[in-house]
C-alpha cells in the first residue's frame, strides 16, 4: 500500500526543523485551521479537507507555500500539487525530484 502523505510529513518535519512556523488554511491565509510547529496537528489540519494551503512562515512573513491535495492516492509526488518560494523549491528539488530519478 502506498503512503501518499510521506512527502507532506517530511515537508512538515523539515520546515519545523528549519525553524519555520506552519500555517494550514483553506484559503490564502485568512482564518487558518492551524498555526504552529506541531507537525501532527498540522498534518491533521491539512488532511481535513479535499485541498488545503500550507504557508511556511518565519517571523510572520510567508517564505514559501504549498497547495496540498491529500486524497491523491496513486502518486505521492502529486499530493503537493503546487508550490512557490525559494525554500519550497529547494526542498522539492532535494526530496521529491531526487526520489523520482
Amino acid at each position: 500500500m502506498s503512503d501518499n502523505l510521506k512527502y507532506v510529513r517530511q515537508l512538515l518535519k523539515d520546515a519545523t526543523d528549519a525553524g519555520f512556523t506552519l500555517v494550514c488554511t483553506y484559503g490564502h491565509g485568512e482564518d487558518p485551521d492551524y498555526t504552529g510547529t506541531d507537525t501532527k496537528l498540522a498534518l491533521e489540519a491539512l488532511t481535513a479537507c479535499d485541498e488545503m494551503y500550507l504557508l511556511i512562515k518565519r517571523d510572520g512573513n510567508t517564505v514559501s507555500r504549498a497547495f496540498i491535495i491529500p486524497d491523491v492516492v496513486s502518486d505521492p509526488e502529486e499530493v503537493i500539487a503546487d508550490y512557490a518560494g525559494g525554500w519550497m523549491d529547494a526542498w522539492c528539488n532535494a526530496n521529491v525530484r531526487e526520489a523520482a530519478i
